[in-house]
């Protein structure tokens, strides 16, 4: 996934637009989980709050539609694909198709192993559970109705049983020792100075 981001991101600061197109919207894919139809339907007015909100009101169910709050570090690309155009234009302006071919021509040139848009959301899920997100957070991200849809096709529910795992096995570390305490005289008789 680091070599597929770090493919997109570098079409993206290409100087022509064409290619910044093509990384900027196979890059959102695993960014944000986002279906191929979201990316393909998204307007420039979707592009929310100075590009800090992305906002996908094209979903193919009503828990689809939501609110994804856009990484500081990828503002500038989205916001980069938005310059110029009007608010009702689409941002990226090409088909599923097009997202197809462009994300696993990304993935021959990254060197990894292919993947339609769609396999990056099972990525996306994925790495925001190994990064600690709750399942419900990451469910509600992808658009699903309930978590066993995201079980079910997309994230890989070890890596929660097993973080969850790592959690409480945290409690069971050893306590620390004490620094050991100087012995204080227990007879009467012994004099402390003062």
């Amino acid at each position: 996934s680091r070599k597929f981001l770090a493919a997109c991101l570098d079409l993206a600061a290409n100087a022509k637009p064409k290619k910044q197109t093509e990384g900027v919207a196979a890059a959102m894919a695993l960014v944000f989980g986002m279906r191929a139809s979201e990316i393909t339907s998204l307007q420039v007015r979707d592009l929310d709050a100075g590009g800090t909100i992305i906002r996908i009101t094209h979903a193919k169910s009503q828990a689809g539609i939501r609110s994804l709050q856009v990484p500081e570090w990828f503002r500038p690309h989205l916001q980069r694909l938005a310059e110029g155009k009007q608010q009702t234009e689409p941002l990226v302006g090409h088909n599923r198709t097009w997202l197809h071919r462009n994300v696993r021509a990304i993935c021959r040139q990254a060197g990894v192993t292919e993947a339609p848009p769609h396999g990056l959301r099972g990525t996306h899920a994925d790495l925001a559970l190994l990064a600690a997100a709750t399942p419900l957070s990451v469910s509600k991200a992808l658009g699903h109705e309930s978590l066993t849809t995201t079980y079910r096709h997309y994230a890989d529910e070890g890596i929660t049983q097993r973080r969850e795992h790592e959690r409480a096995v945290e409690f069971l570390a050893p306590p620390r020792p004490r620094e050991i305490e100087p012995a204080t005289p227990t007879s009467s008789s012994s004099t402390l100075p003062n």
